[in-house]
Formats: C-alpha cells, sequence, structure tokens
C-alpha cells in the first residue's frame, strides 16, 4: 500500500466512503484498504458490489444487521488482529450513523479511522453539471434533511433554512417530497425556483427530474422516485444561473501566484480572426453551407476546426497544390463532417478521409508529406459560453451558431498534436487487393476480409452482417 503500511491498519477499523454509486469514485486509500482488510460489512444495496469483485474475504451486509451485531463482528476480527473495512455510502461523515459505532468500539479499545468518500450531494452536482456556487448567486451551500422517524433541531427545520435562499441539498427526504415543497415555499424560496432531482446519481440508472417548486412534486411522483434520491434546489440549478464570473481567473484580478503582469501562452491560435481570416472564414462557410444544404452550429464548427486543423499542420491550399498532403480521419457522422469535407476537398470516395464512429465531435488533420497531425476536439463548455456572446438571441440553437463565429479556438477547441500510423490499405490509390468470400462469392478489398485457417471471409459473412435479405430483386427491369 502506498499510504498505509500493513502494519498501520492491522486491529482497526476503517471507516470507508464508498462515493455515490459509481465504482471508480471511491478514493485510493479507500479502495487499498478495502483490498487488504480481512472482513468487510457494507451499507448493503447503496454501496455499488462491484467495489468487491476482487474480495475474497468474509463480506456482511449492514441493512440486514443490528447495532451489536455489527460491532461484535469487528471486534472479533480486530482482537484477532485483522482489519475491518465498514463501507459506508458517500462520504460516512454525513448521515452515515457511525457515531454509536465508533462508541462502541472505542468502549472495546479498538482503533478507528475515517477515510472520507465523495459525498452523493457532489455526485448529484456533477451529475448534473452545476456548480453550487456560483458569484453573486450564492456562495453557500446548506446540506440537510427534512424532519422524518429522524427529527431535526427546531432552528433547522427547512422553512428556516429556505430563508438564507442559498443553494440546499437536501437528503433522505424525496418520499415527503409535498411537504418539502411546502416548507421551502413558506421559508422564502419563490415558487419558480429551479429544482432538480437526482435518483441514484452516478448509478448507471440514474435518472433525472428538473422542475420549479411548483412543478416538482407532480414530475416525481410520475417518475415513481420514492427513495434514493437528492433533492437540489436554488438558482444555480436553472438555466440562467450563469451572471457573474469568479474572479479566480480574471485577467484583471492578480492574487499571491500570479501577477497582474503575467499571461498565458498558448501554443494553439488563441487570437480573434483578423480581417483576411475572416473574409475566409465567411467564404469557406457560404461554399459549406451550400454543399451541405443549410446553415446550422455544426457548419460554423466544421469550417473553424478545419481552418485551424490545417493551419496547424502547415497546409495553406488543401484543395489546390497541397491536396495530396491531406488526410482526414473525423470521429462523428454530423453536420460538421460535411463542413470537413467541403474545406478541405477530402473525400471517404477519395479515400482521403477516413471515418472512426467514436461519436466524438473530433477530428484528427494529417500532413501526409511531413506526417504533423493534430487532433481537435470541440469543447461541450462551448455551448454554455455561447450565452456570453449572443445573450441577446434566445433560440439557444441560433445563439450557438452566431458565438461560434466569433469565439476564440481556445473556447471552441482543445487541441492536441498527435501520431498516428495510417495502413496503407486506408490511404488514397488503386486497391491494393481482391479477394473473393468463399461463401457468398462477393469481392472483398484492401485487406477488410476475415481470413480464418484456409477459408475467406468478408465481414458479413463472418456475423457482422448489417442486413437481412427478404429475397432477390429482379434487376432487369429494377422491380421486386
Amino acid at each position: 500500500m502506498s499510504i498505509y503500511q500493513a502494519k498501520d491498519i492491522k486491529g482497526k477499523v476503517f471507516f470507508i466512503g464508498a462515493g455515490p454509486g459509481a465504482p471508480d469514485l471511491i478514493t485510493l486509500r479507500g479502495a487499498q484498504i478495502i483490498k487488504s482488510a480481512d472482513l468487510i460489512v457494507y451499507a448493503g444495496s447503496l454501496v455499488n458490489g462491484k467495489l468487491f469483485e476482487d474480495c475474497r474475504v468474509p463480506l456482511y451486509d449492514s441493512s440486514t444487521m443490528h447495532l451489536d451485531e455489527i460491532v461484535e463482528l469487528m471486534v472479533k476480527t480486530c482482537r484477532k488482529g485483522g482489519t475491518v473495512a465498514r463501507v459506508h455510502t458517500g462520504d460516512p461523515s454525513l448521515y452515515g450513523a457511525i457515531k454509536e459505532q465508533m462508541l462502541l468500539l472505542e468502549e472495546n479499545n479498538i482503533d478507528h479511522q475515517m477515510v472520507p468518500g465523495v459525498t452523493s450531494a457532489f455526485g448529484a452536482a456533477a451529475s448534473l453539471g452545476v456548480e453550487l456556487t456560483l458569484p453573486e448567486v450564492t456562495q453557500s451551500v446548506i446540506i440537510t434533511r427534512r424532519a422524518g422517524r429522524t427529527p431535526v433541531p427546531e432552528a433547522e427545520t427547512l422553512d428556516k433554512l429556505a430563508a438564507h435562499g442559498a443553494t440546499m441539498m437536501i437528503f433522505l427526504s424525496v418520499s415527503m417530497i409535498d411537504n418539502v415543497v411546502s416548507e421551502l415555499i413558506a421559508g422564502g424560496y419563490s415558487e419558480d425556483t429551479p429544482v432538480s432531482v437526482i435518483m441514484r446519481a452516478t448509478w448507471p440508472d440514474e435518472k433525472i427530474v428538473r422542475g420549479s417548486l411548483t412543478t416538482i412534486s407532480e414530475k416525481v411522483k410520475r417518475e415513481k422516485i420514492t427513495k434514493t434520491a437528492m433533492i437540489c434546489v436554488g438558482e444555480v440549478f436553472g438555466e440562467d444561473a450563469f451572471k457573474f464570473a469568479s474572479k479566480l481567473y480574471d485577467k484583471d484580478f492578480s492574487h499571491s501566484l500570479r501577477d497582474d503582469k503575467k499571461t498565458i501562452n498558448l501554443e494553439t491560435d488563441k487570437s480573434t480572426m483578423d480581417t483576411a481570416e475572416r473574409n475566409k472564414f465567411e467564404e469557406l462557410l457560404a461554399e459549406s453551407v451550400n454543399f451541405h444544404g443549410h446553415l446550422c452550429a455544426g457548419q460554423v464548427i466544421g469550417v473553424r476546426m478545419s481552418m485551424l486543423g490545417l493551419k496547424l499542420i502547415g497546409i495553406e491550399d488543401p484543395q489546390g497544390d497541397d491536396r495530396k498532403k491531406v488526410y482526414v480521419i473525423v470521429e462523428i457522422d454530423r453536420c460538421a463532417t460535411d463542413a470537413i469535407q467541403s474545406v478541405t476537398g477530402c473525400r471517404l470516395g477519395k479515400r482521403s478521409m477516413h471515418f472512426k464512429d467514436f461519436g466524438i465531435m473530433a477530428a484528427t488533420f494529417v500532413n501526409l508529406e511531413t506526417s504533423e497531425a493534430v487532433r481537435i476536439v470541440a469543447r461541450e463548455e462551448s455551448r454554455t459560453l455561447a450565452k456570453n456572446y449572443a445573450s441577446d438571441i434566445l433560440d439557444k440553437y441560433e445563439q450557438q451558431l452566431q458565438a461560434y463565429k466569433i469565439m476564440s479556438n481556445e473556447e471552441l477547441f482543445t487541441v492536441c498534436k498527435v501520431e498516428l500510423s495510417i495502413p496503407q490499405t486506408d490511404l488514397p490509390g488503386r486497391p491494393l487487393s481482391r479477394v473473393r468470400c468463399d461463401k457468398c462469392g462477393e469481392w472483398v478489398q484492401d485487406g477488410r476480409e476475415i481470413k480464418i485457417d484456409d477459408t475467406v471471409l468478408c465481414k458479413s459473412c463472418n456475423g457482422n452482417k448489417y442486413y437481412r435479405i427478404v429475397e432477390a430483386a429482379d434487376v432487369r427491369n429494377g422491380s421486386n
């Protein structure tokens, strides 16, 4: 172990936060201790069982046990010199019911320690893509629950906490959603306050419901959400929450690690287009729209991505003198791909473009003469940033279209220099091979055949057929 040596953990109980659900969200320390433990006691179905797939020690589900049984198990193991991983969901310091366990361990002179975890509140924020503290919106987060079988102090009822108007993350209360809503409104939240309810955040079956305090109750009931859900309340969960940027990265704001004279030097082009580039962009965009059939944000992204990619690999005339030097690999079959074809002149039929079905708005531009290559990925954050450039446009797609025309390259794209080896069978030129499928008789070009022992098969005959033959068509008159 990198943090705790084996001698440091023997005879000890570790209260470990397993995180909100996804097994890779547990801390390294927590995972290491689980791997080395002699006994694991975990909080039932709230903890992802994949954390224990490689464990070969006794596993106990504490959801079926009472306190004395749990503690007795842990004490016995520790007195034999063993290590206990007591695994709780999220972070054990929040609604973990660990204090009573600790007190009984101390009565038995058993050492214990907490290992923090990612609370489900932060898992929910991550799934929602929300910053819980926004400048001049709120700088406070209230983590709480509504009173149920477990009471809360009178000063901490939801109506009293609501008076602050802060971001609120409400645990263990979705089954009482009607009461939650009425108490929050009574306490001062407006009826149109944004609310998101997220069930099983970061799990594969995660479910998100969005609304306002007036609509959320009915939506939650419609989706039959009754447990394991976080109620997220506050202006930060609204579409128009972002108003003022943080000072932390403001170029005019200095602090102890950055004075106001320092600038960031990026290798990629970070300036807006000059007049010549702007005119060229508008010309290329018009050509692309004519080729594609309509103007959209994807066309703008594809044209700008191509201009940047060609510039970075040293291509000035992609459809003229440099046409045999350019090779492009696209990773998505969307509008931007047509724009890339239009600007670069690369085509699937000319074998100067290759399609990788990755579903990512990205393309790799290659100079076949110099082997220079860059992979450019459209940044998801640019969708949100578009509001800063075209706030007067209400339609989000039109807003993005206009904003993408004037945003800087570093706001639009992530750029990496890459190395890649392109097979000869993927490069422009005549077919390098033609073989016949031994099963269907169809001919396969450029090494796409499958060889099994001495048998040659096309991909369809090898089990990758995307179609089913119903009957042969009459090709003489075109009828079926």
